[in-house]
């Protein structure tokens, strides 16, 4: 299991979320799945040949063309479980997440790992090419599974803590690029 940790600026009133907002660091231990995607974009045509040319070069191979504009979209698809702790609900933490996703912008930050943190921006202020890019939330999920551990909403008891520690699995979509 990896440590992900997000940060950023919220809202400091929320129909959804209680204490302050401002900067808001959400951390959680219990990652489970990382995919890490790039995917480039190409512009692809295919050469029309005529039945004269067909016939004069003979080949089973497509006349493919591909124009290359390195257009990439680069994304991070992570998985995990949000948890009580001793200052906050899983509950809560949840609707920080959305206000973070909701709010527009990059993260503040996005780390990943704690021996050696990948770190998204690698700098302030992120500048193309040379930084690290900044980390979108694109998507975010989270999935409430009824069990034994009472209200999703109010804090868990210490006796359920040491049988489901965990309360919402969460997945969540990064995209990477420079804030215009």
């Amino acid at each position: 299991m990896t440590v992900i940790t997000l940060r950023k600026t919220i809202p400091t009133s929320s129909a959804f979320y209680t204490g302050t907002g401002g900067d808001t660091t959400i951390t959680f231990n219990t990652a489970t799945d990382m995919t890490f995607n790039s995917k480039k974009s190409l512009t692809k045509y295919t050469k029309n040949k005529t039945k004269n040319s067909q016939n004069t070069s003979v080949t089973d191979q497509a006349d493919n063309q591909v124009i290359d504009l390195k257009r990439i979209d680069q994304t991070i698809k992570m998985g995990g479980w949000l948890e009580d702790d001793a200052t906050q609900t899983a509950w809560n933490k949840f609707w920080k997440l959305w206000s973070m996703q909701s709010r527009g912008g990059p993260l503040t930050s996005l780390s990943i790992g704690t021996a050696v943190p990948l770190v998204f921006p690698s700098s302030t202020p992120a500048v193309y090419p040379t930084t690290t890019p900044q980390a979108f939330i694109e998507n975010l999920t989270g999935q409430v599974q009824a069990d034994d551990t009472g209200d999703i909403t109010a804090t868990n008891s210490a006796s359920s803590q040491a049988i489901k520690p965990v309360r919402i699995k969460i997945d969540f979509d990064v995209y990477l690029g420079y804030e215009r």
